[in-house]
């Protein structure tokens, strides 16, 4: 026990280091956003109607027993009309990105081992923080509390930076 509280220092280091190492070669893989695409494209369909009206006139010469001439003649008239219509489909490409909102908080409990190996006594920390609009900033308040001789001991409120 001398050993411990001799090096208590650099055992917490050591803790700590520790607990670093593990936390980085152990944490969950990171998972791609959700993308939904949705193509549209924009297609025009023309069709063309020509309308061909085609007149025919026909003059003939009938000549009767009497001595009387009919004439007649063949005159062709064609009219064109033309129709077009257009049919239009728009089509877009639409991406829609899901967005994730963080945690608005975070809630900590902790029991401080180097009050024990201080003043031989148990102290507690509680903490939690509201998150700051939508960046990855936190207002955090952090009570310690004895346990051993019940009283609040220290308050620390700060801003905790969320790193990812």
């Amino acid at each position: 026990m001398t050993l411990v509280l001799r090096f208590w220092r650099e055992l917490l280091i050591a803790l700590l280091s520790l607990v670093c190492y593990l936390q980085f070669k152990y944490r969950p893989e990171e998972k791609p956003p959700r993308v939904e695409i949705v193509t549209r494209e924009k297609v025009v369909f023309k069709d063309k109607i020509v309308y061909v009206d085609r007149v025919v006139v026909r003059e003939r010469v009938i000549t009767k027993p009497d001595g009387t001439k009919i004439e007649e003649t063949t005159r062709t008239e064609e009219k064109k009309k033309e129709k077009e219509k257009e049919h239009k489909e728009d089509r877009r490409v639409e991406v829609k990105l899901p967005v994730e909102t963080p945690p608005q908080g975070n809630v900590s409990v902790a029991i401080d081992p180097l009050a024990y190996l201080r003043d031989k006594q148990y102290v507690a920390l509680f903490g939690g923080g509201l998150r700051l609009g939508n960046t990855p900033l936190l207002l955090t308040i952090n009570p310690a509390i004895n346990l051993s001789k019940p009283r609040l001991e220290n308050i620390f409120i700060g801003i905790t930076w969320e790193i990812n």
